[in-house]
């Protein structure tokens, strides 16, 4: 995954929850924003960046790692080793 791709994809968090159900999700990437952490993923056969958003389509924050790696674990998301990137603006 090419953390400076500008084309993102947005996906919600319930298309996250079956995409992680399934284990589609083949890699993950957080992005540092001024507000929090960003989740963003890529998933089987496909080359494409999705970022997550809520139902309201707008990005989802997390304002600290701890929750963010709560939310990865409760909804299952089963990837051999998870790499954290900070990418800062």
């Amino acid at each position: 995954m090419s953390p400076n791709t500008e084309k993102l994809s947005p996906i919600t968090e319930h298309e996250f929850k079956l995409a992680s159900r399934i284990s589609s999700i083949t890699s993950v990437l957080v992005k540092e924003e001024s507000e929090g952490f960003t989740l963003r993923l890529q998933m089987t056969g496909s080359q494409e960046i999705h970022i997550l958003t809520t139902k309201k389509k707008t990005l989802r924050i997390w304002s600290n790692l701890n929750a963010l790696i709560d939310f990865l674990k409760k909804n299952g998301v089963d990837i051999p080793s998870l790499t954290l990137v900070l990418l800062h603006n």
